[in-house]
């Protein structure tokens, strides 16, 4: 099964070509549930297999609010090859079948150009929207 899989029409990956962050792979996934005690409990379960397993990693957070069920992750990777691997792992370990299960998946912002090709194979499915980066700061 393909790590996009189940996404459909409802993703959306922003490309924004920045020099300055284009070496590390940076992404905001946006969810709701009505199951946010189960969200909270696989955020920290997850989050603890993230810090012992996956180096690469480098910001994988949780954000919630209770009262309205929204969820978002902020991600960057060191580059497209770990967050494959982070994909690849989540799967393996159950988590995004889990995922799927607790959460409704909304939309995935990528902020970073795809430079991997199962990645670049990911944002060019049909309901992708791919938008160019306008202006930012990094420091």
């Amino acid at each position: 099964m393909p790590l996009w899989a189940g996404c459909g029409a409802m993703c959306m990956f922003a490309l924004i070509p920045t020099k300055e962050i284009m070496s590390v792979s940076r992404s905001i996934a946006e969810w709701t549930t009505d199951k946010y005690e189960a969200a909270v409990d696989l955020a920290r379960r997850m989050t603890d297999y993230i810090k012992a397993n996956e180096p690469d990693t480098l910001i994988f957070e949780w954000f919630g609010d209770e009262e309205t069920g929204r969820v978002l992750w902020y991600q960057e990777y060191r580059d497209d090859e770990a967050f494959l691997t982070h994909a690849q792992n989540m799967v393996e370990q159950g988590f995004r079948e889990e995922t799927f299960q607790v959460l409704a998946f909304d939309r995935v912002v990528l902020l970073t150009p795809a430079k991997h090709p199962t990645v670049k194979e990911m944002v060019q499915q049909p309901g992708f929207v791919k938008l160019q980066g306008i202006a930012g700061v990094v420091r």
